[in-house]
C-alpha cells in the first residue's frame, strides 16, 4: 500500500497539464511504471495498492485504476459517517 507516492497536493493531470514542469511529470510517470512493470514481472501475483491525486493520461495507468474517488465518491463513503 503506498499512499501518495507523489505527494498530498500532487495536481491531477488530466486538468492541471501546465501547474509542473515536464521532469515533474516523468519523474512521477516513472514512479508509476516502475509499480507497473513489478506487478508484471510477477504474473499478476502481486497487488499494489495506490492513494494518489495524479491522475495519468497513459491508457496503461488508466486501465489501473480500479476507483477514482472525486466528484462526491470517497474511500469511506459519506452515508457511513452520517450514519454512524
Amino acid at each position: 500500500m503506498f499512499d501518495q507516492p507523489t505527494q498530498a497536493f500532487f495536481p491531477e493531470e488530466v486538468h492541471d497539464l501546465g501547474a509542473l514542469t515536464d521532469a515533474d511529470w516523468e519523474a512521477v510517470r516513472s514512479y508509476f511504471s516502475l509499480m507497473r512493470d513489478v506487478v508484471n514481472r510477477n504474473g499478476q501475483g502481486l497487488q499494489i495498492i495506490v492513494c494518489d491525486h495524479v491522475n495519468l493520461r497513459d491508457e496503461w495507468f488508466r486501465d489501473a485504476v480500479i476507483e477514482n474517488w472525486r466528484q462526491g465518491k470517497a474511500l469511506i463513503p459519506t452515508d457511513w459517517i452520517t450514519e454512524a
